[in-house]
């Protein structure tokens, strides 16, 4: 089950969410459970945690668990033959299976469970060898009771109702097979069971905290997430909005000069050649006096659509570079293609047929493009291509408008 953050799709309003982990955190949940939703989110987010957990403090079980064969000859003598049986070919195996089917995803959704079976047959079969053994010595297995509980508390980490079932069953479990020992007097049976109930209660409050800390830090962690999700949007949105010309939707002349600076830098690297369109609508002044200021904001909008319709390429980038001019950047592009690329947008403005009543050169909206192209050189600059660009762009303009003029050694005289 995914996280309901970090895989649900990036809105800018996390208030909603936020809202839930902080009434549920100011309220607190002494009973140690959230709000349906949030539990089953906790359970979901905490689970790989916790298996990771489990596998280690497991090996580490079945090691403790049977390292007590080695005091079983002494302290239990009469069934010590049993008891090894027990251990070795009936706990030690189930124990290892029920590992595996925590490593293997076998019981994924029933995980706590599995753990908790885990922890118990332990305790039991200690607590059966106890019953079985009539030697004087088996008195002092309550300590290996004592010690299961806790692991299982402390260790382990069961979440707290399941350790206090489990817990406190076993004490119940213990307080009848004391009583049933023949050669244990009353004076010792009472004390073992205070020993006993004393370490059971002692463990269930530690318990019990580890796990209230878990949760305030599980809500805490989550509001923080949220708070950086949404400082990561906001950051996002002011870069996108210093970079984007807020009339056109395209890139700002500030974009235009870090790609452009990037993308000279590539072109030196590798000696390939970049090109540069610089494009002016004819007569837009004239297409302001005429219909208006709303209605040139609207004609450069479509300007700026019809131009980037024809720019394809992820690293080509089409800019407004001041007020009806526009540049588009060609990386690794020679003059004849974009003279190719220019006249195609000469071609679609000329056929969208924008009115312009008060033009001079037709009755629609037109443009005159000058395009330039450099292979960059280590002693070169890259304001030479945008002087080269804007000189073929006013020849352009003196030759008649609604035209595509190439930068060539010829005007560069001039």
């Amino acid at each position: 089950m995914p996280s309901r953050i970090q895989n649900q799709p990036l809105h800018k309003d996390f208030s909603g969410i936020e809202k839930e982990f902080e009434v549920c955190l100011s309220n607190g949940f002494p009973m140690l459970f959230f709000p349906d939703n949030i539990e089953k989110q906790f359970l979901c987010d905490t689970q790989e945690s916790r298996k990771r957990s489990f596998l280690v403090t497991g090996l580490i079980a079945v090691f403790l668990y049977n390292l007590f064969l080695l005091t079983d000859i002494q302290m239990v003598p009469d069934i010590w033959k049993l008891a090894w049986t027990i251990r070795i070919c009936i706990i030690t195996p189930s124990m290892l299976l029920l590992l595996m089917a925590i490593k293997k995803n076998w019981l994924n959704s029933k995980l706590e469970y599995i753990v908790d079976l885990l922890v118990m047959i332990t305790t039991v079969s200690i607590i059966i060898i106890y019953d079985l053994s009539d030697h004087h010595n088996a008195s002092y297995y309550h300590t290996g009771i004592i010690l299961s509980v806790m692991f299982g508390n402390i260790v382990v980490r069961l979440r707290f109702w399941h350790a206090f079932i489990i817990s406190w069953t076993t004490f119940i479990l213990y307080i009848v097979i004391v009583n049933r020992i023949h050669n244990f007097e009353p004076a010792n049976i009472m004390n073992s069971i205070i020993v006993c109930f004393t370490a059971t209660a002692i463990s269930q409050v530690a318990n019990y905290q580890m796990e209230l800390d878990e949760r305030y830090n599980y809500l805490r962690s989550k509001i923080k997430e949220i708070t950086n999700l949404r400082l990561s949007i906001s950051r996002d949105e002011l870069e996108r909005i210093s970079t984007i010309d807020e009339l056109t939707g395209i890139a700002n002349r500030r974009l235009f000069d870090s790609a452009f600076d990037k993308e000279w830098r590539v072109a030196l690297r590798y000696q390939a050649p970049i090109s540069l369109i610089f494009m002016d609508i004819d007569e837009f002044k004239a297409f302001n006096d005429f219909y208006g200021h709303q209605a040139g904001d609207e004609c450069l909008k479509k300007v700026a659509r019809l131009i980037k319709t024809n720019v394809h390429r992820p690293h080509d980038l089409c800019a407004r570079y001041g007020g009806e001019e526009f540049v588009i950047l060609l990386s690794d592009t020679c003059l004849d293609s974009a003279m190719v690329i220019a006249e195609k947008m000469r071609h679609s403005l000329d056929s969208a047929k924008i009115p312009h009543q008060n033009s001079k050169v037709a009755d629609h909206v037109t443009a005159c493009f000058g395009v330039a192209c450099l292979i960059p050189s280590i002693e070169g600059f890259h304001s030479e291509l945008l002087e080269n660009a804007d000189k073929a762009l006013y020849m352009a303009k003196e030759s008649g408008k609604n035209t595509v003029i190439p930068y060539t050694s010829k005007i560069g005289c001039k």
